[in-house]
């Protein structure tokens, strides 16, 4: 008897771990959006953070994370990572992750994958853009951005300009020094 027991608990111990093992995270299945936020959409935001911590005078950090669902081809533009950097300002980090209709990661970029374009002029010093586009072959099709931006020597703090987007799942903001947080959630 004791065989038996053990021999059961071994298989369901092996079958535990097989399931856990070739499992994967798919909450970004565009099935698990509520079908009122796909209503009339073109795309869904399903996930937007920020942090914008100072760590001194003149010396901050922003990181921005964001997921978002594109539906269709109207919403295109969400496929396009940029941004612009200037010599107060450094991108640190950054990386798209692109996953299918199921959920399924399909592809990861970083940093080095992205073009680097150097301008600058009279009132632009060291002015850097990267940019990224991801280019789908179908419909919906899900984009996750990370990225870090250092900044020093800078007068006063950057201004995010948002565009008007209909469908939020999730969105957070956090401000703060050091230690200090403020948390904002819509």
């Amino acid at each position: 008897m004791p065989k038996t027991i053990r021999s059961i608990f071994i298989s369901g111990l092996l079958l535990f771990i097989s399931l856990n093992l070739f499992s994967q995270d798919l909450k970004y299945a565009t099935k698990n959006i509520p079908s009122l936020l796909r209503e009339n959409a073109n795309s869904v935001v399903r996930e937007e953070s920020e942090q914008f911590m100072v760590k001194d005078a003149g010396d901050a950090v922003y990181n921005d994370h964001s997921v978002i669902t594109i539906l269709n081809a109207k919403a295109k533009r969400y496929l396009t990572f940029s941004d612009h950097t200037s010599r107060f300002d450094k991108l640190t980090d950054a990386s798209v992750v692109v996953y299918d209709s199921n959920g399924t990661k399909l592809k990861t970029y970083s940093l080095k994958d992205m073009t680097l374009n150097n301008y600058g002029g009279e009132f632009v010093d060291d002015g850097k853009f990267y940019s990224f586009s991801v280019t789908p072959t179908v419909y919906p099709i899900t984009i996750e951005v990370n990225y870090t931006e250092k900044f020093s020597g800078i007068l006063n703090y950057p201004v995010r300009l948002y565009t008007k987007r209909k469908s939020i799942c999730r969105k957070l903001f956090h401000a703060g020094k050091r230690s200090k947080k403020y948390r904002s959630s819509v």
